[in-house]
């Protein structure tokens, strides 16, 4: 299922970059916006590409079946490349319990805006291949996700952001 959703940092396109792909910015965005934890498993800058590996544990607003087999909290691994000088991050999520059958796919477009800002187009694929939820699960991420990336600009406007 595709999800779509724009957002805007009141930041410079760099201070985004920077800030996404810091370890320390990105636990306190995840716990700010309602999250449990972000712990970056690997961080590499070259001059080339920025790679991170990170997992992120937040708690699932999902009904109780889906609960009963993927449990009350969401532990993802994250991994997310940039490439030096491109507008976009590519991103891989996939949840530690079920790897091989939920993952999320996409790219953050980054758009620096005239005004300082910067706008985040998030587009991805979230595909849940569990008999019998998968739908479910689909359906519920494609309504959570906008509202998490929501949650997450508003939270690093608020505190983070050089505007």
């Amino acid at each position: 299922m595709k999800v779509s959703v724009v957002v805007r940092y009141r930041c410079s396109k760099a201070r985004y970059l920077e800030q996404y792909f810091d370890p320390e910015g990105r636990h306190r965005r995840v716990v700010g916006m309602g999250g449990v934890s972000f712990t970056a498993k690997e961080v590499n800058r070259t001059d080339t590409e920025w790679r991170m590996v990170g997992e992120m544990v937040e708690r699932t607003n999902m009904p109780a079946p889906v609960r009963a087999i993927l449990g009350s909290t969401n532990c993802l691994e994250e991994r997310s490349l940039w490439v030096v000088g491109s507008d976009a991050i590519q991103v891989e999520l996939r949840p530690v319990k079920m790897r091989d059958k939920v993952s999320i796919k996409g790219t953050y477009t980054i758009r620096e805006q005239p005004d300082g800002t910067t706008e985040i187009a998030v587009d991805v694929d979230v595909v849940a291949k569990i008999f019998g939820i998968g739908g479910m699960v689909e359906k519920i991420a494609a309504k959570e996700m906008p509202l998490s990336f929501t949650k997450d600009a508003a939270f690093f406007n608020e505190h983070m952001a050089d505007t």
